[in-house]
This record gives structure tokens, C-alpha cells and sequence, in this order.
């Protein structure tokens, strides 16, 4: 099995126990209710939504200068230390090779979150239903 490969088994099979850990301890430690339930499914498909987001972001490159900034003012600390890339430009052109190289599998937390928003829903119905 290739790298690829098992990212993307990786990427379906640790959210469902990411999401089952977080269900159980919401549910054992504020009490297991439909409001409960709702809270932590739409919690979870929050994060869901958010984690892939926020890598999107990143690998978009809108922080590559700020990393450029870092890099060089923590190696202008180390004495005799060569500078370790020419510029932010020449940073930014390393780090997009870097990007296209290795794409992230995100397919599986969208899913997950759109399943968790359902299941929030669900719950919050039910919980008017039953009312």
C-alpha cells in the first residue's frame, strides 16, 4: 500500500473514534439527553469543518511570509549560520513546490461534519418532538 493510500484509509478510519471518544465523555460526564447529544454532535461538526479549513488556509501559502519572518530572525541567533533562503519570494516558490507535491486527503472530515451537523439536527427535533 502506497503513502497515499493510506492516508486516505487514515482519514476515514481515526475520525470515527475521534467522534465516538468525544460523544461517550460528553454524553458519561454532562448526562446523556437529546440537548446533550445535540451539542456534542454539532461541537464535533465544527471541528470537522474547521480542521480541513484551517489546512486549506495554510497551504494556500497566506502564512508563508510570516514562517520567511520566523525562519530568519531565529537563524540571525545561531553565529556564523548561513541565511537559510534568499529571500521570502525564493521561501514562498520552495514551499508551493513542497504543496503540490503532497496533497491532503480532506474529503473524509467534510464528510464527517456534514454527518455530525445531521445528527445535531436530528437530535434537536427529536428533542422538540418528545417535549
Amino acid at each position: 500500500m502506497d503513502d497515499h493510500a493510506k492516508k486516505i484509509l487514515l482519514a476515514w478510519v481515526i475520525p470515527p473514534f475521534v467522534i465516538g471518544l468525544v460523544l461517550f465523555l460528553i454524553l458519561y460526564f454532562k448526562g446523556a439527553n437529546w440537548t446533550n447529544a445535540s451539542d456534542a454532535c454539532f461541537l464535533l461538526g465544527a471541528f470537522f469543518f474547521a480542521f480541513p479549513l484551517l489546512i486549506l488556509v495554510y497551504r494556500s501559502g497566506l502564512f508563508d511570509t510570516a514562517n520567511y519572518g520566523f525562519i530568519t530572525f531565529f537563524s540571525s541567533f545561531r553565529p556564523n549560520s548561513p541565511k537559510p533562503y534568499e529571500s521570502a519570494y525564493a521561501y514562498r516558490e520552495i514551499k508551493a513546490q513542497k504543496r503540490s507535491q503532497s496533497k491532503p486527503f480532506l474529503l473524509s472530515y467534510f464528510a464527517y461534519g456534514s454527518l455530525m451537523f445531521l445528527l445535531a439536527v436530528a437530535f434537536l427535533i427529536v428533542f422538540y418532538k418528545v417535549q
